[in-house]
């Protein structure tokens, strides 16, 4: 595994005082140089999980993945270890087995324990390895509340054929993808054991009809498949599933199929909760999901803006109430609906010019047949309408227009309405800051709040592959400007990530990993010919450094001209599967710092002294327990010289150790952190002396005092050392940094 000792200066900015000794390791190529731009935050108070109770593995993936952001990106790709590398017909499941040939995998299921599409092609295991869970979610429904009746089945659209798989057949083991649930475990069991970080999404099928990918919608008015018909039919799918919706007994079964999911992972991987981004309701920014929040094209919003939140919140809080702390959640809108520039209902508002000009436009179009531009002039006056009667308030009032499914641009002809270039209106729209204000308010259009959110994605952030643009994007087939709108959207929702201190992803989207590459380093070039790692003083988008991974989806790894990334030139930009190690102690403090008790001795008057020989023990040499879930360490307690020189009868004494109630520092620490196992030094002759019973630290430590040692009766006279060993045990998730305590010892 590679890794790189970062600069002493580096650790001592954090508060630590240990270097990171043996963390270097030799490779074959150049390791990437740091940066200094915050991606080595000193301050990890901030970088954790927003679930309080992430488990130790999780929070290190989580804090790996934020110091990497900047140094490197992670090559990911769907489905991995399920097909060979070409897809398409050459794909086939490694359940199936097939011939030895170079499209697939060879040889069966069984016998490929180690394998993945990307491996095959590369030799290495991709970064990152997504999995979908569509339709496994029947499980838990059809299993707490059986499959569909025959007349319940019958109901399914026409386009269903009358035998097949998918909901309106029953639950059949499946995923949306064909893959078997027992599959799934082992890959993503599998996945954690060779490096590899899986992200998981949920193509669902709809709660209130069963429509599965392809017919995922639900309008109100045609409720079916379910046994009552609601009082109200016109609600959106979430308003069912939500708390109090008739739907929500069901729903729950639903994601109990989750929970029942991850525990089985669990099992697979001997015990211990593989860490995974979970991506549910994807691309809620379009509308052709049932969660979706967008009516620019369908003129119906399958979901509302708070209702998604809800529905995310509900989602994530139900799967931490029933045990799952090992995930890590993303959201992803899909880039095609966060706005390019386009003509907005505000613009329309009082503006009979420019809805003049649209229709001169819509007569331009030499593609639209006489029907489409009829619809179009329709679709026109009614949008202006609505728009004269818009409060600033009105969340449609910064949103774009649609005419018959296509963008508008701003860049029109002010006399004819066709499109021209456009390049004066297009730079006002950038260079005004008019496009990154609308860009961030769409993307965080039904986010739920960076409580409930680790990964800030998008989907599908590069057009589809298609460089021109989709058929509807405002700047069709003007390269430059469509990949400006990309590299600036990613720049701004990675600048808003950083400061909330999230990660930022490509989430989704087909390019291969040479395209990838290319993209990055020439559309969105910095001026150092790659886009991450060269100086990014004065650079146009600094902030696209800090995206941590992106994932195409499953298909071709090879692709035109696309190089390998093992042994390529621009090998150092990418990370692949464990080349860190990711579930471990976070990079940021591989080696914690030093933690300092002082000591508080009191003076004692008459003949009962007590001496020391330090005020204070530095607990060096911090390590990680075997299961990774403490740092541990010890010191030896500096020597207690006990004087008794008490005139007449030797009356014996006791000496009580307490610890402060908490240790200080970045962060309070129970006090419990500190153990203690005293031993005697040395005595004077004819005296007794006996250490006190060990405490172990982090069981029920010594804050309300413990015995020391003693002396009996008739044998405490003269001065006796007593020292002992101090450890201290602490849950692996503190911040790094200095922390202090107090012992206290009373001789009585």
């Amino acid at each position: 595994m590679r890794k790189w000792t970062r600069p002493v200066s580096a650790l001592a900015a954090a508060g630590m005082a240990a270097t990171l000794a043996g963390f270097a390791g030799s490779t074959a190529w150049a390791d990437p140089a740091p940066v200094d731009s915050g991606a080595q935050e000193t301050d990890l108070a901030g970088i954790k999980p927003v679930d309080p109770d992430a488990t130790p593995e999780t929070v290190a993936l989580f804090q790996n993945m934020y110091y990497l952001a900047g140094n490197q990106w992670m090559y990911g790709h769907q489905m991995d270890m399920a097909m060979g590398y070409t897809g398409g017909a050459n794909a086939a499941p490694r359940a199936s087995g097939v011939a030895a040939d170079a499209v697939a995998f060879e040889g069966t299921k069984g016998q490929h324990l180690d394998n993945s599409a990307t491996k095959q092609t590369w030799g290495e295991h991709a970064a990152v390895q997504g999995i979908d869970i569509g339709y496994l979610e029947l499980k838990g429904e059809f299993g707490q509340f059986g499959a569909m009746s025959p007349d319940q089945s019958a109901l399914r659209p026409a386009k269903y054929p009358a035998s097949g798989r998918g909901p309106y057949y029953g639950y059949d083991g499946l995923n949306v993808d064909g893959y078997a649930w027992a599959d799934l475990v082992e890959w993503i069991a599998e996945s954690y054991q060779h490096g590899s970080i899986t992200t998981i999404s949920w193509h669902e099928t709809n709660p209130v009809t069963f429509g599965g990918y392809s017919a995922n919608l639900y309008y109100p008015g045609t409720w079916m498949n379910h046994g009552t018909i609601p009082v109200n039919m016109n609600q959106t799918a979430a308003y069912y599933v939500l708390p109090g919706g008739e739907l929500h007994n069901r729903y729950e079964a639903r994601m109990d199929a989750i929970v029942e999911f991850n525990e089985d992972i669990t099992e697979a991987n001997g015990g211990t909760a593989v860490p995974i981004l979970f991506r549910p309701y994807h691309e809620h920014s379009g509308d052709w999901f049932w969660w979706g929040i967008d009516d620019m094209e369908r003129k119906f919003q399958p979901t509302t803006y708070q209702q998604f939140a809800d529905l995310f919140k509900m989602l994530e809080d139900y799967l931490m109430d029933h045990g799952v702390h090992n995930f890590l959640y993303e959201i992803s809108p899909d880039r095609s609906r966060l706005g390019e520039p386009s003509v907005l209902f505000e613009d329309l508002t009082g503006n009979a010019e420019l809805k003049a000009l649209l229709d001169k436009y819509i007569d331009t179009k030499t593609g639209w047949t006489a029907a489409v531009k009829t619809t179009a002039h329709a679709d026109l006056t009614e949008q202006y309408n609505e728009a004269q009667t818009l409060a600033p308030t009105s969340f449609h009032y910064g949103e774009p227009i649609a005419l018959n499914n296509s963008g508008v641009p701003l860049d029109l002809d002010p006399t004819t309405g066709a499109q021209t270039t456009g390049t004066a209106q297009f730079r006002d729209w950038i260079d005004s800051g008019k496009w990154k204000d609308f860009l961030l308010n769409k993307w965080e259009q039904g986010f739920p709040g960076a409580e409930y959110v680790d990964v800030y994605g998008i989907d599908n952030y590069w057009e589809s592959g298609n460089l021109n643009g989709h058929s509807y994007h405002p700047y069709r087939n003007q390269q430059a400007k469509i990949a400006e709108l990309f590299c600036s959207s990613f720049d701004y929702v990675a600048e808003k990530a950083r400061a909330d201190k999230k990660l930022v992803a490509m989430t989704e989207g087909s390019s291969a990993i040479q395209e990838i590459h290319d993209r990055f380093a020439s559309q969105c070039n910095t001026g150092a010919g790659q886009y991450q790692f060269g100086d990014e003083d004065g650079a146009t988008y600094p902030n696209l450094k800090y995206v941590s991974y992106a994932l195409t989806w499953q298909g071709g790894q090879t692709g035109t001209g696309n190089a390998n990334p093992v042994t390529g030139a621009y090998r150092d930009e990418i990370a692949m599967a464990g080349e860190y190690e990711l579930y471990e102690t976070p990079l940021y403090y591989h080696q914690t710092g030093d933690i300092d008790v002082d000591l508080d001795i009191p003076a004692f008057a008459g003949g009962l002294a007590v001496g020391f020989d330090s005020a204070s023990v530095s607990l060096a040499d911090a390590a990680l327990s075997p299961d990774k879930a403490w740092i541990v360490g010890s010191g030896d307690l500096p020597a207690v010289e006990i004087e008794d020189s008490r005139p007449g009868a030797s009356v014996g004494w006791d000496a009580t150790i307490t610890a402060g109630a908490q240790l200080t520092g970045p962060e309070s620490v129970d006090g419990k952190a500190l153990g203690l196992a005293p031993e005697v030094l040395s005595v004077a002759d004819n005296q007794a002396v006996i250490a006190g019973a060990a405490v172990a630290a982090w069981s029920a430590g010594f804050t309300a005092g413990t015995e020391f040692a003693s002396s009996p009766v008739g044998e405490s006279r003269g001065i006796a050392s007593v020292g002992g060993e101090l450890s201290y045990k602490i849950p692996a998730t503190v911040t790094p940094g200095s922390y202090q305590g107090v012992l206290s010892i009373t001789v009585l």
